[in-house]
């Protein structure tokens, strides 16, 4: 329990696309680890978001609510045929805010796990 000794708190979602990914090894192995580290987890059928949600929907992980770290996809692609990523981490407060009530719709959704 990582987590709890450094008392630290952490809320993680979920994307679910497919009833079937919850089965696959990848994304079992990554459940795991963050069940091992004690945290809160919800799934969210993706289906269940409002649609300016799921337009809004890339990894960003917020920090004490105040600072913001988000991995965006760029529409380009490497001729290596991989995706490009930007990352940014900011702390304008309505960024932060609106990424703040992003997170609680989407954990207002998302389900505990059985």
């Amino acid at each position: 329990m990582l987590i709890n000794k450094g008392g630290v708190k952490i809320e993680r979602v979920f994307a679910v696309t497919t009833p079937e990914l919850l089965q696959e090894p990848e994304f079992r192995r990554t459940y795991q680890i963050h069940v091992d580290m004690g945290a809160s987890i919800r799934l969210l059928p993706i289906d269940q978001l409002s649609l300016w949600s799921r337009n809004a929907l890339d990894d960003f992980i917020l920090f004490d609510d105040e600072l913001l770290y988000e991995v965006t996809k760029l529409s380009g692609i490497r001729s290596s045929g991989t995706p490009q990523y930007q990352t940014r981490i900011t702390l304008d407060e309505s960024r932060v805010e609106r990424k703040r009530e992003l997170f609680a719709e989407i954990w207002g959704v998302g389900t505990a796990p059985t």
